[in-house]
């Protein structure tokens, strides 16, 4: 019974103008939705480096990083801060 059915289905002409209905909604789509080619995406960001010769990584950490991640994260506009504390390699 429902060979019968989808074989009639596939027979007729509704899986082909189904075809072309889709191509014609893509088709469309793609014409009429706004893109842009290079979309402009600003992420701002600062790395700030310093040394602290002689100091181990957590001194470095803290009396350098510590204090300066603080003064950093007042700045208006900035969201978040990172920091990596290391010796450093002579």
């Amino acid at each position: 019974m429902f060979e019968s059915v989808i074989q009639r289905a596939l027979d007729g002409r509704i899986p082909l103008l189904l075809l072309f209905a889709g191509f014609l909604a893509g088709t469309l789509s793609l014409r009429y939705t706004p893109r842009e080619e290079e979309p402009q995406i600003v992420v701002p960001m600062v790395s700030v480096h310093v040394s602290a010769v002689g100091l181990d990584a957590e001194q470095v950490e803290r009396q350098v990083t510590t204090p300066l991640e603080k003064l950093l994260s007042q700045i208006h506009g900035v969201e978040n801060v990172y920091s990596i504390s290391q010796a450093a390699h002579t």
